[in-house]
């Protein structure tokens, strides 16, 4: 069941708790993530900010020193009294360096809701990569394709940036807190289904 509120605030700022306290338990515990309103009515951003800008979260990995970017744009739509929260988009970005408009992402994996996949266009959910793949004379540059991931939970970048990246986490216990924290995506804020197991 996605999270549902009285008023479209309420909603955003539940699920902003939510992701600030796993963050806080996990790889960031002295970065705010802060809650601002969108663009359009009902509609809110979750990311790092400093003041009134976008920011990014240092990170210490087993490659040197790289910076996060995570955000995620929500809207609340009335559903008889009530609203009912829905992600219309996510951006996840793996940078070398803490400027989010001077540099070109190492990883980023990316979510558009608005694309109607019926027209022309990239897959909604999709990575790229600063690489490239070459064979004979053929080059492909993974950081012009959108290649399709499917949905990417903040609790599986997590896992990725401890694990392959070897980000220090908070807590010795960060496996129970992450696999918790899906827990209560999959069950309280999202109206996907976990498999057993998964």
């Amino acid at each position: 069941m996605p999270i549902e509120g009285r008023s479209p605030r309420e909603c955003a700022e539940r699920f902003r708790r939510h992701v600030a306290e796993l963050l806080a338990n996990t790889i960031a515990p002295s970065v705010p993530l802060l809650l601002y309103e969108g663009a359009r009515e009902a509609t809110f951003g979750v990311s790092f900010r400093q003041g009134k800008k976008l920011a990014t979260l240092p990170l210490d990995t087993v490659y040197g020193k790289l910076f996060l970017h995570l955000a995620q744009l929500v809207e609340a739509e009335k559903i008889d009294k009530k609203y009912r929260l829905k992600t219309l988009a996510y951006w996840y970005r793996l940078q070398p360096s803490a400027g989010l408009r001077e540099t070109d992402a190492l990883l980023r994996w990316e979510y558009d809701r608005c694309h109607d996949p019926r027209q022309p266009g990239p897959p909604r959910h999709h990575l790229q990569a600063a690489a490239t793949v070459k064979w004979d004379a053929q080059v492909l540059d993974l950081n012009r394709l959108h290649t399709p991931s499917g949905w990417i939970t903040i609790e599986e970048l997590l896992r990725f940036l401890i694990i392959e990246f070897g980000v220090a986490p908070a807590s010795a216990d960060w496996p129970r807190i992450v696999a918790d924290s899906e827990d209560v995506f999959f069950r309280e804020f999202s109206g996907k289904r976990r498999r057993s197991g998964a």
